[in-house]
């Protein structure tokens, strides 16, 4: 099925099941934690509780890298628990460059890189 028809049929809530990829635009834990319990659990007709939803918030907050990591774990075998979506499969980049290319940064999504901010090397 074409993704624009797949993801309406999704989005209404119309499908039993669905298998397909999503990729949020950085490497930030938050940005994949916080659909999950938002709009993605809408999407399955599940209301995530209150200590799973004030987790991820805790978690996104967090300043300490190593802390929101635990709290990030602790969220992902809560979700495991509820067991009402799962995630298959999460893609792996391969991004080839030169040495000579230096300022890229990858996202989340790898094929989007803003080349006009990309500057050889001197």
């Amino acid at each position: 099925m074409d993704q624009a028809t797949l993801r309406t049929a999704y989005k209404e809530g119309k499908t039993q099941s669905v298998l397909t990829f999503w990729n949020p635009d950085a490497m930030e834990p938050y940005l994949w934690a916080q659909p999950a319990i938002g709009r993605v659990s809408k999407r399955v007709h599940w209301t995530p509780p209150k200590d799973i939803v004030d987790l991820v918030n805790r978690a996104g907050g967090e300043p300490d890298p190593k802390k929101a990591a635990g709290l990030y774990r602790e969220f992902q075998k809560m979700l495991i628990d509820q067991a009402n979506y799962i995630h298959l499969i999460q893609p792996i980049f391969r991004v080839a460059t030169d040495k000579a290319i230096t300022g890229y940064q990858l996202t989340a999504a790898g094929w989007q890189v803003d080349l006009y901010d990309v500057k050889p090397a001197k």
